[in-house]
């Protein structure tokens, strides 16, 4: 009977301290890289995270102006101080995001402890310039026009301003 009670008692001790032990541990490192604060950024821009903690890490999670926009699982190895380092990366399409100034920041979510949390970066967002590879619309096309400016829908798609549908000429 006396070993039950002293190995639930050291059970008990050890259990207790636990949090006391993790509260030890600084919180997990996390930083955003390759992005700075003014950034001008658009389209598809690559996000790379830089991850340390001297326990565990479950994962990352990526905030743009307060909003959960990804999680990640970082790639974490021991290093020769028995501390946890790695890092991980995402593709951020800031084409769905709207145009201006907004703050993104990364929060290393720790096992049994406090979390980690970036510095905010304040990046801008100018997706306005239309890249090569994006076309027109209808209307903006040359020799296009609505029927309110005096062109009929049967002018052909391929006519230039001023030229006559070869159809419309013959039933002249």
């Amino acid at each position: 009977m006396y070993k039950f009670w002293s190995r639930f008692l050291v059970l008990c001790v050890v259990c207790l301290s636990l949090p006391a032990i993790a509260a030890a541990c600084d919180p997990p490192y996390v930083g955003i890289n390759g992005i700075s604060d003014g950034s001008v950024l658009s389209g598809v821009q690559t996000v790379a995270l830089s991850v340390w903690s001297e326990t565990e890490v479950k994962g990352v999670d990526v905030y743009l102006d307060g909003k959960l926009i990804t999680s990640l699982t970082p790639m974490l190895g021991k290093n020769a101080d028995d501390e946890y380092a790695g890092s991980c990366a995402f593709a951020w399409d800031t084409r769905i995001v709207p145009d201006g100034t907004h703050e993104i920041y990364a929060k290393a979510r720790a096992i049994g402890r406090e979390d980690g949390v970036s510095d905010p970066i304040a990046v801008i967002i100018d997706n306005l310039i239309a890249s090569p590879d994006q076309s027109s619309t209808e209307a903006e096309k040359p020799g296009r026009g609505s029927e309110e400016e005096g062109q009929t829908s049967e002018q052909s798609p391929d006519a230039a301003p001023g030229d006559q549908d070869p159809v419309l000429d013959a039933a002249d």
